[in-house]
């Protein structure tokens, strides 16, 4: 039986869920604290996840700001946001 639209849209979320998941590891491997590279690292990553570019615009003012109010510095802190 040919999969489904919703099957589909279940494989292809669960491939834009591994590849942040994986990708976000991946930033902050190397830096632990949220800087200028690390956000610059992080708009790329969402722009690759196909998430598209209001999407990612969206998130990345969100976030800055966040940094900015000092509400996110890390790993952590990102991913309880």
């Amino acid at each position: 039986m040919a999969e489904g639209f919703w099957g589909k849209l279940g494989k292809g979320l669960a491939k834009t869920r591994e590849y942040l998941s994986s990708g976000l590891e991946a930033v902050f491997l190397d830096q632990p604290n949220i800087n200028q590279e690390t956000l610059d690292r992080l708009e790329e990553l969402l722009i690759g996840s196909d998430l598209g570019m209001e999407v990612t615009d969206r998130l990345m003012i969100g976030l800055r700001a966040s940094v900015e109010r000092k509400e996110i510095s890390n790993l952590a802190s990102l991913k309880k946001s």
